[in-house]
């Protein structure tokens, strides 16, 4: 699956507020041209225009992933995906 090139689509990012105000974000990676799910990526979540890390974790087979981080989320937060085979890719969302 070498896409070097390919561009990612994050498809279904949710913001779920929780019981205590903590916020959970959903979402699959796909490449873009083809919708073959990307397995393996680092996806990072960061305030808008900062580069300190709210949380990350690796996406699953079905390029699926589920961020919980630890402190409240700022107005707008930009989600960033890795990976070796494939262009970077990222998305700022309200959250």
């Amino acid at each position: 699956m070498k896409h070097k090139w390919a561009i990612l689509l994050l498809l279904s990012v949710l913001a779920v507020k929780g019981a205590v105000g903590q916020s959970i974000l959903k979402g699959r990676v796909l490449l873009e041209s083809s919708k073959e799910a990307v397995d393996g990526a680092t996806v990072t979540l960061h305030p808008k225009g900062s580069v300190s890390v709210l949380a990350y974790t690796l996406t699953g087979t079905d390029g699926s992933f589920s961020l919980t981080p630890k402190e409240e989320l700022p107005d707008s937060v930009t989600i960033n995906v890795r990976s070796m085979s494939i262009k970077t890719a990222t998305k700022t969302v309200p959250s």
